[in-house]
């Protein structure tokens, strides 16, 4: 099965002997490209079930890997305990503690841990910009940033809501990791792989 990332969806071409991709939820043939497709979100359900029903596939997602260099300060015991708890949960869901508590310290060193392209995505151009400096100092490569007049894309890059949206057709497929500032008063992170 050969998939790759187009507008917001996977596109599945499959080969001989591969299954029918009528059977998997939310498939839908395009006929403009002659394949099926399916959101993206669904990437890592799709590797695993994939895997488990030993499909060859030939992943032409363009996830970004993260060179060591990430510098993370020493987690808190309850910081490193939303981390376990996190991983725990497949890389997803929502870190919840108090203001001034860590949550970015925690959302950094799920970043170091996973080493993938990450785009951090914030409600205002406020936390966009302080999202980039504290990353400047623990990360050694440029930071990316979308939103605010900026468009630079890189392995690690914050993005407003509305620039991540614009972006997402373009760029989805780039990071392994999404981190949501302000979600439900957390840090919302997900990864696809």
């Amino acid at each position: 099965m050969r998939i790759r990332f187009d507008r917001g969806t996977l596109v599945l071409e499959p080969e001989a002997g591969d299954g029918d991709p009528r059977e998997i939820r939310g498939a839908a043939w395009d006929a403009e490209v002659h394949a099926w497709r399916v959101p993206a979100d669904r990437y890592r359900e799709l590797a695993v079930r994939f895997a488990d029903e030993g499909v060859r596939v030939t992943d032409e997602i363009r996830t970004i890997d993260l060179a060591a260099g990430f510098v993370v300060p020493p987690l808190r015991w309850y910081q490193e305990a939303a981390l376990a708890k996190w991983r725990a949960s497949g890389c997803r869901g929502v870190v919840v503690l108090p203001t001034g508590a860590g949550k970015t310290i925690v959302a950094l060193a799920a970043m170091a841990k996973l080493g993938v392209g990450t785009l951090i995505v914030v409600p205002t151009r406020v936390l966009l910009d302080q999202w980039a400096r504290t990353l400047a100092l623990y990360w050694p490569q440029p930071i990316g940033r979308l939103g605010d007049g900026a468009r630079q894309v890189e392995a690690i890059t914050v993005a407003t809501y509305a620039s991540a949206v614009a972006w997402a057709p373009r760029l989805g497929d780039r990071f392994g990791l999404v981190v949501v500032d302000e979600a439900a008063r957390g840090v919302r992170a997900r990864c696809s792989r």
